[in-house]
């Protein structure tokens, strides 16, 4: 039988690692780049929950590396745009991406024909607005009223059971990610999943959730070095070797 994890309000830099499924060393590059600034604790850095959710969102950026997605954020006055994934940026002159410096077109000159998109960007913000200041009822709330209004939103569910996981309630976080599955099936969502599952201590189900995600994307490293270790704790040491192998060759 699965535990519930206990809520907390602050994280060790391994505990940060674990919920992002990082390694411990990242995310200490990420404290010393200045990506992350925690706070100085006794005995080393102390995160709170925002600084979890803001890496996963780096994690989460499409056609980018984790890193180089931490270093765009944390450079510019820039958010992650609800309806495609990209990161925008903004200026003086308005928002482009930063990769290619290429304009972004402001809503408000969009055709009719997708204003529904506005709204619906709209409601997401008002959520990420009240996630990042650390308003965790009233995020939850935005949040829950936003899958109402547009429940194929895969990623909506996907910040659902992030929630879920750093709150604890760890088999309402499964729900949430299969949700999104169902919606979109991604390497990364299916990653998190896995990561749940651990904390549950269903490792099989863990395994097989990260061995889904390796078919889907097989460069993510991150899911192959968990696979290993599950597969270790399973006593399966082939396999575990096999999954540590394509970890290395997916570092280099």
């Amino acid at each position: 039988m699965g535990r519930e994890a206990q809520p907390a309000g602050r994280f060790t830099t391994v505990e940060v690692a674990r919920l992002c499924g990082l390694s411990p060393t990242s995310v200490r590059r990420w404290v010393a780049q200045g990506w992350l600034r925690p706070e100085p604790g006794p005995r080393g850095h102390r995160f709170d929950w925002h600084h979890v959710m803001w890496v996963r969102r780096c994690m989460d950026v499409r056609g980018s590396r984790p890193g180089r997605a931490a270093r765009l954020l944390a450079d510019a006055d820039a958010r992650v745009c609800a309806t495609t994934g990209a990161i925008v940026a903004f200026d003086d002159k308005g928002g482009f991406e930063p990769a290619s410096r290429q304009g972004v077109l402001p809503f408000d000159r969009e055709p009719a024909a997708v204003r529904p998109l506005l709204s619906q960007s709209r409601a997401w913000e008002a959520f990420v607005a009240a996630r990042d200041a650390g308003e965790v009822g009233q995020a939850q709330a935005l949040l829950e009223r936003y899958l109402q209004a547009f429940p194929t939103h895969a990623q909506a569910w996907v910040e659902c059971g992030m929630l879920h996981h750093l709150r604890g309630a760890l088999d309402s976080a499964v729900l949430s990610l299969r949700e999104a599955i169902a919606h979109d099936d991604s390497a990364r969502t299916r990653f998190r999943l896995g990561l749940v599952y651990e904390d549950l201590e269903r490792d099989a189900d863990a395994l097989d959730a990260y061995a889904a995600a390796v078919a889907l994307d097989p460069g993510l490293a991150d899911a192959h070095f968990n696979a290993a270790r599950v597969c270790e704790r399973l006593g399966d040491r082939l396999r575990a070797l096999r999954h540590l192998h394509a970890y290395r060759r997916t570092r280099r």
